[in-house]
This record gives structure tokens, C-alpha cells and sequence, in this order.
């Protein structure tokens, strides 16, 4: 832990629980609203990877599985878990529901927050960056990218950079019975953790494979990974643990989809330039119907969308880009 979490962690202990709950209200009041509005109870804790999990069970029936909160997570919000009759531990699963299930990377381009950017906090820069609310963008394209990209009924879909399946789970129920969602994670324990959200939920629509993104397939590479959500190819991006997987790339992702994707998200922490790359010389009756990704990543020195933007125009794509560097590119 850095000396600046640690500071924060320590300073945490220190408050009483009153004022620090009026603190993380004022500070991340969507965050504690969400996490406040959630009617869940606690199930069985789950071994998946010689790892110990935790379960929530929604409202629905849905099970979610997620990692047990680190100390600064538990800190700030377990006066809310408390007072909700939850343990302390499970503080993280819930950030989960309200940051990847409720509100998922996938609903970018359509979804909108009623809450400020400024009171966004503990949510991820995808919330920063909903087209639909982007003031630079024309008007007509925040309606076109809400409508072109908010998933149907039988929509085929590819979701690159899975984590632990909470979003793709979520748009699952939206592509219904007909559709498919496969997701593609290079984290074996995000893989199995996928596995189990299938199994527990009944979403037959719903695949993993474990594979990192690259422009081509069947390569071993170092995949840097750290403890949570935080993985890269690009030791630039994360620095962590390196581990061996084997690589795919979206050509062989539709191969094994079977159909045209109507929809491939991509993220995966700066692998989105080369994934859009393997499209390069794809037949264009194959290419993906839509694709979206963050661009924020930076390389050699600049933001990546700046290398996926010519690659998708040139691919025949429609683009646009938010304020932050969230690409969408789409041929409907």
C-alpha cells in the first residue's frame, strides 16, 4: 500500500462513524445513494482458485460474486453496510453491483446518471464518459450513439476484458434467450468467477474463454496482473505480476461467435490499438457491426484513441469520440 493510502486509511480509523458518514455523502454522494438503494442479503461464500469469494443475492434472484473489500473500501462505507445488516467484508461486492452491474461499461454509449460528474467519485471513467450527457458531442450523434448502441433482443455480442462477468451478466438479460454474450478474460480467476456467475444465474446465452486480446491469435505473451480488476498486456499500463497467456484476436473471436457481432466492446487497459488492428484485411462482410473502447491509454506518449480513430475510419466505421477519449465506431 502507498504511504498516501495508508495515510488515507489511517485517518479513516480515526473518524467516528457519524462523521464520517455525513464525509463520504457529501464526497461520492452517487456512489453512496446507489449503495444505499441495494436490497440485497448475503449467500454462501464460494471457493473458486484457491480463493475464498463473497455472494450477494439481488432482489431478482441474481447472484453476484465478487472480492472480499480492502481495507480503505471497508473504511468508508461500513457504516452503510452496517446499518444495511451486511458484514463489513462485503463492502466491495456491492461497489461491484452499483459500478459494473447496475451501471455497466457496456451502457456507455446510451445510459445516462442523474448525479453530476463531480459527485461521481468511486465509480470508473467510463462514468465520466456517457455519450449521451457529452456536451461536445452534436446533439444528433449523442441520439444516433444512444440508439445505435443500446443492445436488442438477439444481439451477438463480444466483451473483451470481461473482469468478473457483473456487466456482460447484466446485458445478457438485455439480449435475452435469443442473443449471445461472449466474454473473453486473460485473469484465469476471473475466468472461473465468470464460470460461476453463468452456473448460479442460468445464462445459457453467456460464454467465456480464457485468452488476452492481441491483433493475432495463439501467441504466449506476459499478461501483468494485480490483485483486483487492475491487468494489462502493456507493462506501461499496470505494473504487476507478469504471467503467461495465450493470445486471441477478434477475426478468431467471430470465427468462434459464429455471426457477424453486432456489438464488440473492448476493455482491456491499452490492448484496444492492436484488437482493432487484427481487423485490418477481415472481409468487410465480417466486420463487427459495432465497436466501442476507452482511449485514454497512453501510447508512445499519446492517447490511444488517436491510433484507433484512423484504423476504425479506414475500416469503414462511423466515429465519434467523448470529451475523455471513449471511442464508438459503428457501420448501421
Amino acid at each position: 500500500m502507498s504511504l498516501n493510502r495508508l495515510l488515507k486509511v489511517s485517518l479513516l480509523k480515526l473518524l467516528p462513524s457519524a462523521l464520517k458518514r455525513r464525509i463520504i455523502w457529501r464526497r461520492a454522494p452517487a456512489m453512496t445513494a446507489v449503495l444505499w438503494g441495494l436490497h440485497v442479503k448475503e449467500r454462501p461464500e464460494v471457493q473458486l482458485c484457491d480463493r475464498t469469494l463473497l455472494v450477494v443475492e439481488l432482489e431478482d434472484g441474481t447472484q453476484l460474486i465478487g472480492e472480499e473489500a480492502l481495507p480503505r473500501e471497508s473504511l468508508m462505507y461500513d457504516w452503510l453496510v452496517q446499518e444495511k445488516g451486511l458484514s463489513i467484508k462485503h463492502v466491495k461486492v456491492l461497489l461491484d453491483v452499483a459500478a459494473r452491474y447496475l451501471h455497466p461499461h457496456m451502457s456507455v454509449g446510451y445510459q445516462r446518471m442523474k448525479w453530476p460528474l463531480a459527485e461521481r467519485r468511486h465509480f470508473h471513467p467510463q462514468h465520466q464518459n456517457l455519450a449521451a450527457e457529452d456536451q461536445s458531442l452534436d446533439a444528433s450523434v449523442r441520439e444516433e450513439l444512444a440508439r445505435v448502441f443500446k443492445p436488442q433482443k438477439g444481439w451477438a455480442i463480444i466483451d473483451v476484458g470481461s473482469y468478473c462477468g457483473h456487466g456482460a451478466l447484466r446485458i445478457a438479460r438485455d439480449v435475452g434467450p435469443s442473443g449471445k454474450v461472449l466474454c473473453v478474460e486473460a485473469k484465469e480467476l476471473n475466468v472461473e468467477v465468470i464460470r460461476e456467475h453463468i452456473r448460479r444465474n442460468g445464462v445459457q446465452q453467456m460464454e467465456v474463454r480464457y485468452h488476452a486480446i492481441w491483433k493475432e491469435p495463439g501467441k504466449t505473451i506476459d499478461f501483468h496482473t494485480t490483485g483486483r480488476q487492475a491487468n494489462a498486456i502493456d507493462a506501461e499500463v499496470v505494473d504487476g505480476k507478469s504471467v503467461p497467456v495465450v493470445t486471441t484476436s477478434l477475426p478468431a473471436l467471430i470465427d468462434d461467435l459464429g455471426v457477424v457481432p453486432s456489438l464488440v466492446s473492448l476493455t482491456v487497459n491499452g490492448a484496444e490499438v492492436e484488437a482493432i488492428e487484427g481487423l485490418n484485411g477481415l472481409d468487410p462482410e465480417r466486420l463487427p457491426e459495432r465497436i466501442m473502447a476507452p482511449g485514454w491509454y497512453l501510447k508512445e506518449g499519446e492517447p490511444r484513441w488517436k491510433f484507433m480513430v484512423p484504423n476504425l475510419k479506414a475500416l469503414g466505421y462511423k466515429v465519434a469520440v467523448t470529451h475523455g477519449g471513449f471511442v464508438f465506431g459503428w457501420r448501421v
